[in-house]
């Protein structure tokens, strides 16, 4: 990704967040909508990358279950009551900071690549800005929730630095998950229906994996 790619997909977010956000806030139909929406739209994309492969149906079934999956346990996030709709909005921001701080390390510091044959400009100092990234937002969120008296679990900074680990790894596969099947179907971008991204695939790849990951850590540790 290159500069002048990078200042667009950064606007794109910029545009993108306000409208998600609220959605994600006002939670019940509204938020079932858009999971509803995505979710179609990444199938369709998916699906026509898989047909541009030898292995069709295999992939076809793959992205059904992952896509339908991810989607399930973002929605299952944002029910969780009282807390479900902060930290449907963390994991948006996670993502979005894990994204950009990845391009950051990657830009500055360089470095050994991470998948070359899958992603040839990821590299492991990218890989470690995405966890800073996503661990940076934990703590900004943490203390904003609590200067502004938001009942939540007490994340703790341990909790915080593992689970903003995992955020951000996860957050890398889920982008080289999609990568590797554009790959295999020899296509850039997944789609153009936004500016800077190619489909909603290129945007949502990191999500993908991500939202899961935050629904299990909330869930089991936080809560449980």
């Amino acid at each position: 990704m290159n500069l002048s790619s990078f200042h667009t997909r950064l606007i794109s977010a910029l545009i993108m967040f306000p409208p998600v956000v609220l959605i994600v806030y006002l939670g019940g139909v509204y938020f079932a909508s858009l999971m509803v929406l995505t979710l179609f739209i990444s199938m369709y994309e998916w699906i026509r990358l898989s047909k541009k492969t030898h292995y069709y149906l295999l992939f076809s079934l793959i992205g059904i279950i992952y896509l339908g999956g991810a989607h399930y346990l973002f929605y299952q996030l944002r029910e969780i009551p009282e807390i479900g709709w902060i930290f449907s909005i963390l994991a948006y921001f996670c993502v979005w900071s894990s994204d950009s701080f990845a391009y950051i390390f990657g830009k500055k510091i360089g470095g050994a690549k991470l998948a070359p044959k899958i992603s040839p400009n990821k590299t492991r100092a990218g890989l470690l800005g995405a966890v800073f990234g996503a661990v940076i937002v934990l703590v900004i969120g943490d203390i904003v929730m609590t200067l502004l008296g938001i009942d939540q679990p007490n994340m703790g900074v341990v909790f915080i630095v593992i689970f903003g680990a995992l955020i951000g790894l996860f957050a890398q596969i889920g982008d080289l998950l999609v990568s590797a099947l554009k790959r295999k179907a020899n296509q850039k971008d997944s789609g153009h229906i936004i500016p800077g991204h190619g489909g909603l695939l290129d945007r949502i790849d990191a999500l993908l994996l991500a939202a899961p990951i935050f629904y299990v850590g909330v869930e089991l540790f936080l809560i449980g």
